[in-house]
């Protein structure tokens, strides 16, 4: 919980906007019921067809392309895309976000690293 509370503050410092329900989705994507705060990002969700407008369960679409990435290029080059891409977000949608992430992966990593997070949104739905 720890952990996910510390998400919530570094989106409020990155000046994070929360203007759609999308935006919420993506800081959120945990369980709300027992065992709390807890979710599976091994799920076959996909974009726009298993979005339901409950942020908890919306979020797990993004949560699996992010460990994706993660699994692509290693937690710290992932971390540091997904962190980055995230400064000043409008709060759109996440196919925004999700081009954001892809186009700061080209320009920290260049291309092969910005083609291995376009197939994890790819593969979500989401680009």
């Amino acid at each position: 919980m720890i952990l996910h509370e510390y998400g919530h503050a570094v989106h409020f410092s990155q000046n994070f906007s929360f203007a759609s329900e999308e935006a919420g989705a993506i800081s959120e994507g945990y369980r709300s019921t027992s065992p709390h705060c807890l979710r599976r990002v091994d799920n076959d969700l996909h974009y726009p067809i298993d979005l339901n407008g409950e942020v908890h369960h919306d979020g797990r679409i993004w949560s699996r392309a992010l460990w994706d990435i993660r699994n692509a290029l290693g937690n710290v080059k992932a971390d540091t895309v997904i962190l980055e891409a995230q400064f000043d977000f409008p709060g759109t949608t996440m196919t925004d976000l999700a081009t954001r992430t892809v186009n700061t992966a080209q320009r920290l990593y260049g291309n092969q690293a910005a083609n291995k997070v376009h197939a994890a949104f790819a593969d979500r739905g989401i680009l």
